[in-house]
């Protein structure tokens, strides 16, 4: 058994090309019968059935605030956690306008140069910023959006665009924390599926579990 559950909307979601050993997996409809005090994290796939959490978010939310950590990836539309922000689409027209910055501290983040974040390619081999952001890449994986009605506490880790608006943020509730990436799943971008200069799967499994070692 891991340290760390991760709920899809279906077990095709994820699954398979994005497999990891440290995660157990479930189905969004099935995590009600799960025994969740046997875990540190919980991570939300980004696909997730939004109304049925937000009809079993007593479960969540009792077991953040007895300590759990919990990262909730993409569109925040209904509340199923006390607090939550809600999400606004960006609108943008070039690279400054999805621009990616470093702005509060986080574990999760420590050290890493968003700039890596910006730009994917199907394009083989190694290239450079610029020939990213000039030729071969596409901007707006990591996110084309923004998030609202932030909770008193909350921490903006990363903003998007001229105005730093955030896109990944963290804030307590009760004895836990919940952490929110407004966009594809944060745990997606390491080195084997993005080809990231930084596994961010890697980070986020080292931090749920940190408090285990």
């Amino acid at each position: 058994m891991s340290d760390i559950l991760r709920i899809n909307q279906d077990m095709t979601d994820g699954v398979g090309w994005q497999a990891c050993d440290k995660y157990d997996y479930c189905e969004v409809y099935d995590f009600p019968s799960q025994n969740l005090d046997t875990y540190s994290g919980i991570i939300i796939g980004s696909s997730c059935d939004q109304i049925f959490l937000h009809e079993h978010s007593h479960i969540l939310n009792a077991w953040v605030k007895n300590g759990g950590k919990i990262l909730v990836n993409g569109h925040p539309v209904l509340p199923f956690l006390e607090n939550m922000p809600q999400w606004r689409k960006l609108f943008f027209h070039g690279v400054d306008d999805i621009w990616l910055h470093s702005l509060e501290k986080h574990p999760i983040f420590d050290g890493v140069d968003m700039t890596h974040m910006l730009m994917r390619t199907g394009v083989p081999g190694n290239h450079t910023f610029e020939e990213m952001r000039d030729k071969y890449g596409v901007g707006g994986f990591y996110a084309r959006n923004y998030m609202v009605n932030l909770p008193s506490g909350a921490k903006v880790i990363t903003g998007i665009g001229t105005g730093h608006l955030p896109i990944d943020i963290s804030y307590p509730l009760g004895n836990g924390e919940v952490i929110m990436h407004s966009g594809i799943d944060l745990d997606f971008f390491n080195t084997q599926f993005f080809g990231c200069e930084y596994d961010m799967r890697a980070r986020v499994i080292d931090y749920f579990t940190r408090s285990n070692k």
